[in-house]
């Protein structure tokens, strides 16, 4: 070996490859460059493997992660381990976050310390089901079609199940009817709410427009009318019927009147799906007012008018107060065709 400054042979300074509790792979040691380490620089290396022996530098421990339900994605940090069970291995004593997470259920998170893990080396993540959700969905009127956030699920009344945690739209959409939508929040405190909607008829904007355009056009009216009765809205057809009665008392000859008539007797004959007998009576009874204003404000009225007035009172048990009617009705328009059948039909006295 060539000769040191001082004369004498200078040997390399081997330092021992620390493997820190693993077995050799065949790598060969650590040594130090064939240039003489200062002593200084020899002591600092020595420090550090000694360090990191105390430590437990690279000691590799495994656990076993399972999980309930089996299957849950194993996660550490932010790196997917794969699905459960999973055996993890840990290096040194650091600990390391844990998370299982399963379509079903809630997230569930652990913190696994080598230092602390059972005698078997197996590690069970239990796994809440999420909470599930619920939203009943009604409209007026009904069948209506309802989209969760785009997706078609059905027809009103429906009620939708099985929903997460979330903010979710519900579209309601029917023919010749505007389309509605909510944004519904899911969550404890609203778990299953009850969302009704009314779809406005695409049709009502249009026959008011042209009553206001044609306001002599008997036809209007009785159309209105209808469309308002078939969406159970009594109290706004009573008003359109109101509105075509003035029209009959101005121009008695105006086309079209006997549909108004018609569309009153189909009201109070229960022509219209109302429900039960109890359903049909505050209908009736709407109708009952609106004619009897109809008589104080044109107190000359119309044969028609008296006839449907006294026919309604009737069917309310009112016969006392419909014979009385008759009677006025008879005093003003003797031997009038309309009177007489409905005398003859409801065996109302005219005398």
């Amino acid at each position: 070996m060539p000769p040191g400054k001082n004369g004498t042979s200078a040997r390399p300074a081997v330092i021992a490859h620390a493997h820190c509790g693993e077995r050799s792979t065949g790598t060969p040691p650590f040594r130090v460059p064939t240039h003489t380490a200062s002593p200084r620089f020899g002591l600092a290396l020595t420090l550090v493997a000694a360090g990191c022996l105390a430590a437990g530098c690279g000691r590799r421990t495994t656990v076993i992660v399972e999980t309930e339900p089996a299957g849950a994605a194993i996660w550490v940090g932010p790196r997917l381990a794969g699905p459960s069970p999973q055996t993890l291995t840990l290096q040194g004593k650091e600990p390391i976050q844990v998370r299982a997470s399963h379509p079903a259920c809630q997230d569930a998170s652990t913190t696994v310390d080598p230092r602390q893990l059972p005698p078997d080396r197996r590690l069970v993540l239990r796994l809440a089901p999420k909470p599930s959700f619920s939203i009943q969905c009604l409209s007026k009127p009904c069948d209506a079609d309802v989209f969760l956030d785009g997706e078609y699920r059905g027809k009103t009344p429906l009620t939708l199940t099985g929903l997460e945690q979330s903010t979710v739209e519900l579209i309601f959409r029917a023919p010749d009817r505007e389309q509605v939508r909510r944004s519904v929040t899911l969550d404890p405190q609203n778990a299953n709410p009850v969302i009704e909607v009314t779809l406005k008829s695409l049709a009502e904007p249009y026959y008011r427009q042209e009553i206001k355009d044609n306001p002599g056009v008997m036809a209007n009216y009785v159309d209105l009318t209808h469309h308002l009765i078939l969406e159970q809205r009594y109290a706004d057809g009573m008003s359109v019927l109101a509105d075509g009665i003035r029209l009959v008392l101005r121009k008695p000859d105006v086309e079209d009147a006997g549909r108004l008539w018609a569309e009153i007797e189909k009201i109070i004959e229960r022509q219209y799906l109302y429900g039960s007998t109890e359903d049909l009576k505050p209908v009736r009874i709407l109708l009952r007012d609106m004619l009897a204003a109809m008589l104080t404000e044109s107190p000359k009225g119309d044969p028609q008018l008296f006839a449907q007035y006294a026919t309604v009172l009737d069917e309310l048990d009112q016969r006392d107060t419909a014979v009385q009617v008759m009677k006025d009705a008879w005093t003003k328009f003797p031997g009038d065709r309309t009177l007489t059948q409905l005398a003859k039909r409801k065996r109302l006295p005219l005398k």
